[in-house]
């Protein structure tokens, strides 16, 4: 009897980038987005810093300390979001 393990497949730095953009839509504390995001606090951190340095987020200290999506943000989402869209659909037409 064979056990068949499952594949983890591995995110790349755009989809995890994308999905914490889709997390902080609304000001998400870094508690929610740590069970959200399924990384380290290490991890987390990082590319919080880096959508914050690129300009895609923005951290919040008020009301309470948290991360937000910017209008830049919200753009790179969007273009990423129809460009796998495209991807999918090339992928089921041929």
């Amino acid at each position: 009897m064979e056990v068949s393990l499952p594949t983890v497949v591995r995110r790349d730095q755009v989809t995890i980038m994308t999905d914490l953009l889709s997390n902080i839509e609304e000001p998400r504390r870094v508690t929610h987005l740590l069970y959200k995001s399924n990384m380290s606090y290490t991890q987390l951190i990082k590319y919080l810093n880096v959508l914050v340095d690129l300009g895609l987020a923005q951290e919040n200290r008020k009301p309470f300390h948290a991360f937000t999506v910017t209008q830049n943000g919200k753009t790179f989402y969007k273009l990423i979001k129809n460009i796998k869209i495209e991807e999918s659909t090339k992928k089921v037409i041929t």
